[in-house]
């Protein structure tokens, strides 16, 4: 009832995940040589950030090998204890305001951290994509203030934002993804 094997067994270890500087990346694009922040250590485990504060550089190089940061993942999963991130200047892909991290032109709200222990959060006004998972799990907040001209909210944007209570949505938006507004607490939504 058993099968004996011989041979020899090659495990690949992923190599698409890397920390350096204490950023953990992942590999999004090995031809063109593009990685992106994220918490995960490998394609299926991740690990909180213990520290509170990380800064996401233009490029950071691995194993010899240059990438161009471009872009950011599932920040819901960055841990509890990280408060603020920064993004250098030099980053022609990423940008950040007030710890809370933007593409470039600031445009699209990419990923508000879990540690950030503020109440409440004025989105800035020219942002007009709250990008998935962006608010995700964050227990601190109680109100956000959405800006007039948003016009998307991803899927499982604000999704189990347990203690948010006060939502006004813009008259300009368009779309509201899967799951974005479960979990909440809002008694009514203007």
């Amino acid at each position: 009832g058993q099968t004996a094997f011989s041979g020899l067994i090659t495990v690949k270890v992923n190599e698409d995940c890397f920390e350096e500087g204490g950023v953990r990346y992942r590999v999004t694009d090995k031809d063109e040589r593009e990685v992106s922040v994220t918490a995960f250590t490998d394609s299926s485990n991740y690990a909180p950030y213990t520290v509170t504060s990380l800064t996401i550089p233009k490029e950071v190089t691995h194993g010899g090998i240059t990438y161009t940061v471009r872009g950011i993942e599932r920040p819901d999963f960055w841990g509890a204890t990280l408060q603020n991130v920064t993004v250098a200047s030099d980053n022609a892909y990423l940008s950040s305001q007030d710890g809370v991290i933007f593409n470039k032109d600031k445009t699209v709200l990419l990923g508000y951290l879990p540690g950030k222990p503020d109440a409440s959060y004025t989105v800035p006004s020219g942002v007009i994509k709250l990008e998935e998972d962006s608010f995700r799990d964050i227990g601190a907040l109680i109100s956000v203030t959405l800006p007039n001209g948003l016009k998307t909210i991803g899927d499982w944007t604000l999704y189990d934002c347990k203690n948010l209570t006060t939502l006004n949505l813009p008259s300009s938006l368009e779309y509201i993804g899967d799951w974005s507004i479960r979990g909440l607490k809002v008694s009514s939504m203007v």
